[in-house]
């Protein structure tokens, strides 16, 4: 192939002339794609000889116009399944701005792999030259093809001659569509529709498109979501202002897509996630904190060299014999109580957690040994309780283990592992007590009752 093109040079020429690009594309077993280009689809593509084949795929793909993004790798897809496609679509050049390019693929049957081959050509210049029709005809069928399909307001602005040529207008009612109107009359549209920021944003692109040079502003796109204010009231809609290539650079294009069903959907979605994060925090029976989000938290709290803490491990005395005695829904109230006691015993920068069954934790910041100590006698106080029902007397105290946090440097493992072991200690002491882990000797605190 390289012989015969040398042989007959001027097919080379033809090539180049027209701006047909050579490339291939390949899907590499690890799931990512790298094209080859030669040396005119490097042209077309504005990239030098150098680039990477992933880096020059990923230029290609990301540059393919919003509208037709999908309907691109559709066609790719086809033909790495073996039929032959061509189709047309605009490209954002990094040179020229907005282009239009014919591309046509086909598998290559010499390859084991995924590979598909084939022309990139660009047709901006034909386009233009084919258009028999009028200046406005012609501008209008151009960027209906570009625009048409998911855009529900589209104006031309000629910052030449400062007038602006609503090609599509339904959302609208003041402006009508093929009816020339003034940049000021527009921008007045502008506000009364999605509000004074939203118009000041618009003029300044639109002044910004004028004093810059169009080589400043080719391949230039800017995009703004936005809420009408009036008319569809509360609609959300995709703003993109963009230079249009075939009008000699003289014209920007505004567009305006409706985006309140993938809005709204975006607004429950994120609501959904929160949900979803806050039980993934939350332990569902009692409403306090979860083991996970207990261990983050003070994770976070160590990772900033705090150590005027303290780690408290809590279990409930005779809790299996209120389950078994009185049933689980008992039980299950008593958890719920016991939370709550917990709740309005801690300050607000305190942690509060349920670990599983009738063992919960707290982490109190800044926190002295004998601020502990007070702590610990109020909530063993407000946890003690009697239930005598039908001869059957049960009484519920509460058994605490106590980590204090005074060395930088400690880890969470550490303090949970500490204050279990004073709460073990607190157990086999005759529970209902506060036990502080010291050098693996434990020390009591006052039992109340």
């Amino acid at each position: 192939m390289n012989r015969y093109f040398a042989e007959n040079s001027y097919l080379l020429d033809v090539q180049s002339e027209m701006q047909i690009g050579i490339w291939t594309i390949e899907l590499l077993e690890d799931g990512t794609y790298v094209m080859y280009a030669d040396h005119i689809m490097q042209k077309i593509l504005s990239v030098d000889s150098t680039i990477p084949p992933r880096a020059c795929y990923e230029e290609w793909s990301n540059r393919i116009f919003m509208t037709h993004t999908e309907l691109v790798h559709q066609e790719m897809q086809r033909a790495m399944a073996g039929e032959e496609v061509e189709v047309v679509y605009p490209w954002v050049s990094p040179e020229k701005g907005l282009i239009y390019v014919r591309v046509g693929a086909r598998r290559d049957s010499m390859h084991s792999g995924n590979r598909i081959y084939g022309y990139c050509h660009d047709i901006t210049k034909k386009i233009t030259s084919d258009e028999r029709n009028s200046y406005f005809s012609r501008l209008y069928q151009n960027i209906i093809q570009t625009f048409g399909i998911l855009y529900q307001g589209i104006y031309v602005v000629n910052y030449i001659s400062r007038d602006v040529l609503p090609i599509r207008s339904a959302l609208h009612c003041n402006i009508s569509e093929h009816h020339m109107l003034t940049v000021e009359k527009f921008i007045s549209e502008m506000a009364e529709v999605f509000g004074a920021e939203t118009a000041e944003e618009i003029k300044e692109n639109i002044a910004s498109y004028k004093l810059a040079d169009s080589s400043q502003t080719k391949g230039k796109l800017y995009s703004k979501e936005c809420c009408m204010k009036s008319g569809k009231e509360g609609a959300w809609f995709e703003l993109i202002i963009c230079r249009d290539a075939i009008s000699d650079n003289e014209n920007i294009i505004l567009a305006f897509r409706d985006i309140s069903t993938s809005k709204k959907q975006e607004v429950y979605t994120q609501s959904a996630m929160e949900q979803l994060k806050a039980q993934s925090n939350t332990d569902m029976l009692t409403g306090i904190h979860n083991r996970r989000f207990f261990e983050k938290r003070i994770n976070l709290f160590l990772e900033d060299g705090c150590c005027s803490g303290a780690f408290l491990m809590l279990d409930l005395d005779n809790f299996k014999s209120v389950n078994d005695t009185f049933g689980h829904t008992q039980g299950d109230l008593l958890l719920m109580q016991t939370a709550d006691i917990l709740r309005h015993t801690c300050r607000n920068d305190d942690v509060v957690a349920r670990f599983g069954g009738d063992e919960f934790a707290i982490f109190l910041q800044n926190v002295s040994s004998e601020g502990v100590i007070h702590f610990c006698n109020r909530l063993m106080h407000r946890l003690r309780h009697t239930y005598d029902r039908d001869g059957k007397t049960i009484t519920v105290s509460a058994s605490i283990g106590v980590a204090l946090c005074v060395q930088p440097g400690i880890s969470f493992k550490e303090l949970y592992r500490r204050a279990d072991k004073a709460l073990y200690c607190s157990k086999a002491a005759g529970k209902g007590r506060a036990t502080f882990y010291e050098d693996e000797d434990c020390r009591h605190a006052e039992r109340i009752g």
